[in-house]
């Protein structure tokens, strides 16, 4: 055999390998999950959405090809995820992350909470949880007594239950004579685990707002929390 038949067959050879090695990312679409709810374009929430967009977009290859992340603009946040097949390259899971960055927004646009599925990654992003507004009582419960536990249980339950209890949930709970009445509710276009993520952001939000309050109530953009030492509806 000449050495030019050699040499052809040797380069056949190693295109094939490489081939076997390095493939391109499969970026065909697979699902969409999107919430009805809309931002408005240049507000708080919107850029923080981009700021997470971005990050994943750059981040989640060399993050394990998982990444989790979120961005706060004002009393704005918007938290993400990404994640891409491990089989992939650094460099094609980079890639597969770009392509869901143009098509979550060419598929969900302005939604506030969204998934988004290729074959090789997935992209999400969690709902609005923008602080609108907080009432409390200036009158304080103490650490440890009764009502404290009371206050807790009920907190953990709508934290908990509102998003599988049809977006609005009343609770209760009595500690020895202690008692506490809570009620939670969010936006009926979220879906159930945007609802309960974003109840998660109120749970949160009522005691940094109204630390020990023995009545307080918090609206966040998608979610509102109210709890009291009575019995109410609204």
């Amino acid at each position: 055999m000449s050495t030019a038949h050699k040499i052809a067959i040797l380069l056949i050879f190693l295109s094939h390998c490489l081939c076997i090695i390095r493939s391109d990312p499969d970026v065909t679409f697979v699902s969409k999950l999107g919430n009805v709810a809309r931002y408005w374009d240049w507000d708080d929430f919107a850029n923080a959405f981009y700021v997470v967009l971005q990050d994943l977009r750059s981040n989640t290859a060399g993050n394990g090809f998982n990444k989790y992340t979120h961005y706060a603009n004002n009393r704005a946040e918007c938290f993400g995820h990404g994640a891409c097949n491990g089989a992939l390259t650094q460099a094609d899971c980079t890639g597969c992350m770009a392509s869901a960055y143009d098509e979550i927004q060419r598929e969900c646009p302005r939604s506030i909470g969204t998934q988004l599925q290729l074959q090789d990654c997935r992209l999400r992003s969690n709902p609005e949880v923008t602080f609108v507004d907080k009432l409390r009582n200036e009158a304080q419960f103490w650490y440890w007594d009764a009502y404290d536990n009371a206050f807790y249980a009920v907190l953990e339950d709508l934290r908990s239950n509102t998003a599988g209890n049809g977006f609005n949930y009343y609770t209760q709970s009595s500690v020895n004579s202690a008692k506490c009445f809570g009620h939670g509710v969010c936006n009926g276009a979220l879906t159930q685990a945007d609802r309960t993520s974003c109840m998660g952001s109120a749970y949160d939000e009522v005691q940094r707002e109204c630390p020990r309050s023995i009545g307080a109530q918090l609206q966040l953009h998608d979610s509102r929390l109210r709890y009291e030492q009575y019995s109410f509806t609204e």
